[in-house]
């Protein structure tokens, strides 16, 4: 199932993803776990799980859950796509963060996709969301 991006003429209907979920499957199995950080956005478990290399023995691992997120690459009628620098806190696991107030939406600018693969590529955008629609509109051809 598919919804609309929008009216007007040349816009693509946007697929329906599946929410990744952690449960059993395939020779995975998750055992019961502590949740070691609580926060707004994130929370950090410490588990075990079976795995399909390692039936026999569980192995240790972390977990972070995160909010649901959306990831949106808006393109103008020339092709380029619109940046919108976002200032964020980074996710620190060693303490609670402290909050410094709302999000503050900095530069907006319109960038060719050559320009934006540099700029992936030196390490200018780093942020997992923006690398991971990168990645999906490139396995799609877009980019």
């Amino acid at each position: 199932m598919s919804a609309p991006t929008g009216s007007g003429t040349g816009l693509q209907p946007v697929p329906h993803f599946e929410l990744c979920e952690i449960k059993d499957h395939d020779g995975w199995r998750k055992l019961p776990g502590r949740l070691v950080y609580d926060g707004p956005y994130v929370q950090i478990e410490e588990c075990s799980f079976i795995t399909p290399a390692r039936p026999d023995a569980a192995t240790p691992w972390t977990v972070a859950y995160r909010k649901s997120a959306v990831a949106i690459a808006p393109i103008t009628e020339d092709g380029e796509f619109i940046l919108i620098h976002q200032e964020r806190l980074p996710v620190r696991l060693v303490r609670p963060p402290r909050p410094v107030g709302g999000e503050h939406i900095g530069e907006v600018r319109a960038v060719s996709p050559a320009k934006l693969r540099r700029m992936i590529a030196e390490n200018i955008l780093q942020d997992a969301l923006t690398l991971a629609l990168f990645a999906r509109m490139s396995a799609k051809g877009i980019v």
